[in-house]
């Protein structure tokens, strides 16, 4: 059976079931969201079921909005990201058009779409951007497919575009069960705290906003067959997410500070033992990141950093330190800009209508 197939078989009647009509469109928006025990793997590569648990917040200034319509009179569908039309051989449109057919099996509707997708922040530079993008997706092509399905079940099928992207469903702070192999509804998202519970402010320093050389996709897969870490990262994440997760809870902002931080050297030390190595660091990301731990333990100022698969590092910091940070990060000199975020809200449809059929 295919696995979009027994996904949606497995809500039990949770998703339901509309008429889709021609030029019916849906927008869309989702925001990005940074782990602080990160998700780097899949134990099941066509389930996308992760090698462990991942915890992360939402973020509010790192946002996708996508409109997607399903149009009887294409030929093919039509995708066009950030103002340019994606060719029909890409790899980015071959992974789109392939999320798409899963919402058509799931609705049984078997119509083109048309796509435009927006990103207020650079893509495949490290930050994110597939995370926000096949949240908006999910959302916004299930909803125009005549789909309405529950936060759990849109997870699950975000889930399937790319693997952070079911976090990106959910406001505050948000775990991604791990499941089981062969068990699609088994790994999900949800939300496990309000932002309010642990207040952290993001002060983000994008040191290179150019796309990466490996994809995050492509490096996953390279760790997972070749590192000698991989596996033993994966378990020491487990027991990581146990931790962040009662340091949220707890209010405890250190605690839960040291654990991105140990989490994020476990990550990029699976991506440097990999063969070939996945050098995603720069050296001014080094740079910052010592300055930060100076900082800390110099002028006791609460800030942690951690890196996703880029060189771009992200400050976890409390709100009252912000500018503080920022004017860390500014004098040093390494950043082609700074963003700072607060806490994300869950994604959201903006508009649907547009019935000209």
């Amino acid at each position: 059976m295919d696995d979009a197939r027994q996904v949606f078989i497995s809500f039990g009647g949770g998703g339901k079931e509309k008429t889709m009509t021609s030029h019916y469109a849906v927008k869309a928006k989702a925001c990005s969201n940074i782990a602080v025990v990160k998700y780097w793997g899949k134990r099941d590569e066509k389930l996308a079921i992760p090698a462990n648990p991942s915890v992360s917040l939402t973020l509010d200034a790192l946002r996708t909005t996508t409109e997607v319509s399903f149009e009887k009179e294409l030929k093919r569908d039509e995708i066009t990201i950030d103002g340019l039309k994606i060719p029909h051989d890409s790899p980015t449109y071959i992974r789109v058009s392939g999320f798409l057919d899963r919402v058509r099996l799931l609705s049984g509707k078997h119509v083109h779409a048309k796509v435009v997708s927006e990103n207020n922040f650079p893509k495949s530079s490290g930050l994110a951007s597939s995370a926000s993008g096949f949240a908006a997706l999910a959302l916004a092509a299930s909803k125009a497919a005549g789909l309405d399905l529950a936060r759990k079940e849109l997870s699950i099928l975000a889930r399937l575009g790319s693997g952070s992207a079911c976090r990106s469903v959910f406001d505050g702070w948000v775990e991604w069960v791990a499941g089981r192999e062969n068990a699609s509804r088994s790994s999900y998202a949800r939300r496990i705290a309000p932002a309010e519970m642990l207040k952290v402010h993001d002060v983000i320093a994008v040191i290179n906003s150019g796309e990466k050389k490996t994809s995050s996709r492509k490096g996953m897969l390279i760790s997972r067959k070749t590192s000698p870490l991989f596996w033993s990262r994966a378990r020491a994440a487990r027991t990581d997410a146990v931790l962040a997760k009662k340091a949220i809870r707890s209010g405890n902002f250190e605690e839960l500070g040291m654990i991105a931080e140990k989490e994020c050297a476990l990550m990029h030390a699976v991506m440097l033992s990999s063969a070939p190595p996945l050098r995603y660091l720069d050296p001014k990301t080094l740079l910052l990141c010592d300055s930060i731990v100076r900082a800390r333990e110099e002028d006791g100022l609460p800030a942690y950093f951690t890196i996703d698969a880029g060189a771009n590092v992200h400050v976890l910091t409390l709100p009252q330190f912000s500018k503080r940070v920022h004017r860390l990060i500014r004098g040093l000199n390494v950043a082609e800009s700074i963003i700072e975020s607060g806490p994300g809200p869950e994604a959201e449809v903006i508009s649907e209508g547009g019935n000209n059929a």
